[in-house]
């Protein structure tokens, strides 16, 4: 494990420092933008991620490092001078009568309209989702300081260190984690945003960004879905409590993506979306109400640059949805005699023409504009008794308890959409839930020249896809279970008493066995012993003894696919090779011939020039490596090669020094 000293209980400080950072500089400037008190809050994340990403950037540009100093000018100076500029011109420019929003709305003045929050429920809810998130979080990983044993875990850990070394979160350079000599473009918005934690906290990197985890399945997730709730299902208060006691009851999302992969910034990505399409659904309101929509305009522009660099998949998942609703508004707008444009049919039905014109093009675009290898990559097909299996599971976990809790989830999405259609409130919802549903089946059912062209912006792989279905599922599941609840009511007969207990009892049950499934999906990941492993506990000890005994400033060149480039992030050394996917120049030439170091002044000259000092040795390969370990070679024959000396032993590893030689 990483960060032994560290436990859950040391990390309480971490958690509350995080939900600062992502509440405080968010609120801020959401408050400054017209959000209103219940919108700030529920969009704070959002907006404290674009200002840590976009920040970040300029002073990147700018060459000015990103420490304690300009963080606090970015994130505190400058939302703080949005909301004073606000407020003066507010009590300059006093409230016409007229202006009053529509009853059961909260309108901070000349900015958002949004439904009257339901506190009570709002608390309730989150406090639920908190509670569940927490306990599915500890129980799967005992100790803060463990990680997914999965090939991208170094290089999130790694660029979160890269980060702070080179003083720049810029998402232009980020990628120079894996190419030094070439930087380019990552969206690193997450892992800025666990850089900062860091620098706020000094807490080691893996202990901020699980606790940077824990705080989105917790709270940025549960908040935006309830904000979401309150604004497509206006006046329903029950079923914004439900919403966010239901939070985490889809496989899929949030804890699959945390150990799959894993894909931490798509997590954190798709954390945001609901609170973005709130924004979206109050803009269309404003705008097909005849009432002023650029607060909720701003409120989007200023959003998504969090959520595009968190990740992009994120953003083509938002997009899908918003374009759903944009539909759903227009196709209100075209049927609703009260409205002045229902006279003239031209104007009914145009900003629909208008929306599938502009959907069509997109699509085409989408398709020509694909990378042409995400077009032709190729995955293994699963059998149609596993397809179906997990379709009818929403992908839980295969143990079969786990299955039922996720056919008993399915169940109350389907009753959810049967909900919405009645009710016609939230069909978009369910149209975007059943896309992603069918997609998610057919990337793993089906995959190939007819799923891929849609499914690219998610790497065609079935994990992330399956993640969007969880997150428009939610919703519906709260819908059904919420009606599920109230549909038996309350009164004095003893019998309706203990029917709505009953129900209840079912759908707690429901969310604590997805809750165990969770928990399970963690340790599972995270528990992996032999070639499965790619950096047990065992090598993980090794390597800090390494670190003991190097210097500080020691390069060392080791094998990625046996683990030990995790001493990148394990003490302050530097790794000659930072993961699998790390190719440039030099470190090529040294994979392949450094034991010629003394016979081959090419391999000598790179070695001056990367400062390569150490050489780390064994270790078992990870299973998926096949061949391509051989491309390492050169590091692991320095064991027969002259002039190599054995500086230590510890574990499975050895550990060498780089002999000097001439050019």
């Amino acid at each position: 494990m990483l960060a032994p000293d560290w436990t859950w209980w040391t990390s309480v400080p971490v958690i509350l420092v995080a939900v600062a950072l992502l509440w405080v500089p968010g609120g801020l400037l959401a408050a400054g933008l017209g959000a209103g008190r219940w919108p700030s809050i529920a969009l704070a994340p959002a907006l404290t991620t674009s200002l840590t990403a976009v920040g970040g950037i300029v002073c990147g540009v700018l060459h000015v490092r990103w420490d304690l100093a300009s963080m606090l000018v970015v994130l505190l100076v400058l939302p703080a001078a949005v909301l004073l500029v606000r407020l003066l011109l507010v009590r300059a420019v006093p409230v016409r009568p007229s202006a009053r929003p529509p009853r059961g709305r909260r309108q901070h003045p000349g900015g958002l309209q949004a439904p009257a929050a339901p506190v009570r429920e709002i608390v309730i809810g989150g406090a639920i989702a908190a509670a569940v998130a927490a306990a599915t979080v500890v129980r799967g990983l005992a100790h803060p300081g463990d990680f997914p044993q999965q090939p991208d875990t170094i290089y999130h850990l790694g660029i979160v260190r890269y980060l702070l070394d080179t003083g720049s979160i810029s998402s232009l350079t980020a990628d120079g984690f894996n190419f030094p000599q070439e930087p380019s473009f990552y969206p690193a918005a997450f892992h800025g945003v666990a850089a900062s934690l860091v620098l706020l906290t000094h807490a080691p990197g893996i202990i901020a960004v699980q606790c940077l985890l824990l705080v989105t399945a917790a709270l940025v997730w549960p908040v935006g879905l309830m904000f979401l709730m309150t604004t497509v299902f206006p006046g329903n208060r029950p079923l914004v409590l439900v919403s966010g006691a239901l939070a985490s009851a889809i496989p899929g999302f949030p804890f699959l993506l945390s150990v799959w992969g894993p894909v931490w910034p798509l997590e954190y990505g798709y954390a945001l979306i609901p609170a973005v399409l709130a924004v979206v659904a109050l803009g269309l309101s404003q705008a097909f109400g005849g009432r002023s929509w650029a607060s909720a305009a701003v409120l989007l522009v200023v959003a998504l640059p969090g959520m595009s660099l968190a990740h992009t998949s994120a953003t083509f998942a938002a997009a899908v949805g918003g374009f759903a609703l944009a539909a759903a508004e227009c196709w209100r707008f075209a049927h609703d005699p009260s409205r002045e444009a229902s006279r003239k049919p031209v104007r009914r039905w145009l900003p629909l023409a208008v929306l599938i014109l502009a959907g069509v093009a997109g699509l085409l675009a989408s398709t020509a504009v694909a990378p042409q290898g995400m077009l032709e990559t190729s995955y293994d097909r699963v059998d149609v008794h596993r397809a179906v299996t997990g379709l009818l599971s929403l992908w839980a976990q295969r143990r079969l308890p786990f299955q039922l809790g996720g056919a008993a989830v399915l169940v109350l999405a389907v009753l959810g959409v049967v909900v919405a259609a009645v009710r016609r409130q939230g069909i978009w919802l369910a149209a975007t839930w059943v896309l992603f549903l069918a997609l998610g089946f057919l990337t793993s059912f089906l995959p190939g020249s007819l799923t891929w062209p849609l499914t690219w912006p998610w790497y065609n792989l079935q994990v992330r896809v399956q993640g969007v279905a969880a997150v428009y599922g939610v919703p519906l599941v709260a819908v059904g279970g919420a009606w599920l609840v109230r549909a038996v009511p309350v009164d004095a007969r003893p019998l309706r008493r203990v029917g709505r207990v009953a129900v209840i009892v079912v759908v707690a049950g429901v969310v604590a066995l997805q809750a165990l499934g969770n928990a399970y999906a963690i340790s599972r990941i995270t528990r992996f012993g032999g070639t499965y492993a790619w950096a047990d506990a065992t090598k993980i000890a090794a390597l800090r003894e390494f670190s003991r005994i190097l210097p500080d400033n020691a390069v060392v060149a080791a094998d990625p696919w046996k683990g030990g480039m995790y001493l990148y992030v394990v003490g302050p050394e530097d790794t000659l090779i930072h993961t699998e996917k790390s190719w440039e120049s030099d470190g090529i030439r040294l994979a392949a011939g450094l034991d010629r170091l003394r016979s081959d002044p090419a391999i000598c000259a790179a070695v001056h020039r990367t400062g390569v000092t150490h050489v780390i040795t064994g270790g078992s390969t990870y299973v998926t490596a096949g061949a391509r370990t051989d491309d390492y070679a050169g590091i692991d024959d320095v064991t027969v090669a002259d002039g190599f000396e054995v500086v230590d032993r510890a574990g499975p590893y050895t550990l060498w020094a780089v002999p000097s030689c001439q050019e």
